[in-house]
């Protein structure tokens, strides 16, 4: 089987350089600027945003499986097809289809930046470790917040601020942390939580399980229970549908009512499945957050004596 590149570049990649030749020329006839610099004295219009790059774009770039010949589906799904929300999929349950077209780049160059982006902390010019780097979020935004120094003051010192204010300007406040204030307080409450769990382990779990449970609890239960209701009345209407399909064969239910109820029955089992899914979230949900907590105190009997902060901590 031939390349897709030796029978369609002469054509398309023809029509390509006639296409960019003219989008060129249209701009040049409104005016327009095509280089990213401005004039001294002026700024660029706040609305040509169009073609604004930013990090994430290029990390989804870097992470996209097609540019090594894999077809990757059923990344995303909805609830039913009345409920449109959108629900993204574990990595484990998407479609994946290996050698359906040439790759660009090898399995072993995609790996490798894989790994990278894993596991990306910067060094700094004295070869020190950002610590914090991946962890800390913008509260305004959400976005990554980055490190910066300091150093047009007699006294430099080194701060996060929020990157989306570094790149897009106003779209977010200049928030920002100091670093010689987050570590010291980050150390002491990690020290403070260590010592409490080695000394009284279940009260801790119990504080931790506490606010969640004081109201959480009974909700919870009314969960379970409302779950159990509608799979038992799930498996009635799957009954009651075969029940009508044989009165219907047997002549003894006429047409119209079969109609009429079986299409009543497929919106009941419809409205219960979104239902017995909202509630299977719900409990999960729950489930997780008791095993979070184990998971937290077994990694914090770990650490008896907590001196410093690392990037493995």
């Amino acid at each position: 089987m031939l390349s897709w590149k030796k029978w369609i570049a002469p054509h398309w990649f023809g029509s390509f350089r006639r296409k960019v030749k003219s989008a060129f020329k249209a701009k040049f006839a409104k005016g327009q600027r095509i280089f990213a610099y401005v004039p001294i004295g002026c700024r660029k219009d706040p609305e040509g945003k169009a073609c604004a790059w930013t990090i994430a774009q290029v990390k989804s770039i870097l992470k996209d499986e097609t540019y090594i010949e894999n077809s990757v589906h059923y990344r995303e799904t909805n609830i039913s097809y009345k409920n449109k929300k959108r629900i993204r999929k574990d990595p484990s349950e998407w479609v994946r289809v290996e050698g359906t077209h040439e790759a660009i780049i090898s399995k072993d160059v995609f790996d490798r930046v894989q790994e990278q982006i894993a596991t990306r902390r910067r060094s700094m010019k004295d070869q020190t470790t950002q610590i914090f780097s991946r962890l800390l979020k913008c509260a305004g935004c959400g976005w990554s917040m980055r490190f910066r120094t300091k150093r047009q003051i007699k006294k430099p010192y080194r701060h996060y601020d929020c990157s989306r204010y570094g790149q897009l300007g106003n779209q977010c406040s200049a928030h920002y942390v100091r670093y010689d204030v987050l570590y010291p307080y980050v150390l002491s409450r990690l020290q403070f939580w260590i010592k409490a769990v080695h000394q009284n382990e279940k009260a801790i779990a119990a504080r931790l399980l506490k606010p969640s449970n004081s109201g959480q609890e009974a909700k919870h239960r009314r969960a379970a229970a409302e779950k159990k209701r509608a799979e038992k009345r799930l498996a009635e209407l799957d009954s009651l549908i075969a029940r009508i399909y044989e009165d219907r064969t047997a002549e003894v239910m006429t047409a119209r009512n079969f109609s009429m109820l079986s299409q009543k029955y497929q919106q009941e089992q419809e409205a219960l499945e979104t239902k017995i899914l909202v509630l299977n979230t719900q409990l999960e949900a729950a489930r997780e957050q008791t095993e979070n907590i184990e998971k937290w105190l077994a990694l914090v009997k770990q650490y008896a004596d907590l001196s410093e902060l690392t990037a493995e901590v």
